[in-house]
């Protein structure tokens, strides 16, 4: 997959989820199977808020022609991507998110593999662009 697809696609999960916790947090963490525990609804907006940040990143980075600008936000990515596979793993697991939690894992796993199949193929990981 192109680097711009890539970030296009990340772009739109992530202000699809991002909204979705905004506007709608109840009915997302329903669906991830969330108990709805006092401030789990507050946790979710703020999660939702931080989504936006990253559809904004991801969406201005399609045209980032610089190579060591996309080697940072390719990089943030496949960390963030690679800590939130374990997390939603880990949560799934133990029950913390019902059955749902593995579309957690299938999201957050398939991003962390395409931006560390990028980083190795650009050559990011060297330093040499």
């Amino acid at each position: 997959m192109q680097l711009r697809m890539l970030l296009s696609v990340n772009a739109v999960l992530a202000i699809l989820h991002g909204l979705g916790f905004i506007l709608l947090p109840e009915v997302l963490l329903n669906l991830y199977q969330i108990p709805l525990a006092p401030g789990a609804s507050l946790m979710g907006q703020l999660f939702g808020a931080e989504l936006l940040v990253v559809a904004v990143i991801c969406w201005k980075a399609r045209d980032f022609s610089n190579p060591d600008v996309l080697a940072a936000v390719v990089l943030a990515n496949l960390v963030a991507d690679a800590v939130g596979t374990v997390i939603a793993v880990r949560a799934t697991v133990n029950g913390i998110m019902g059955s749902t939690g593995w579309l957690a894992v299938a999201i957050y796993g398939l991003l962390a593999i395409a931006y560390l199949l990028v980083f190795m193929r650009k050559g990011y990981r060297s330093g040499a662009v």
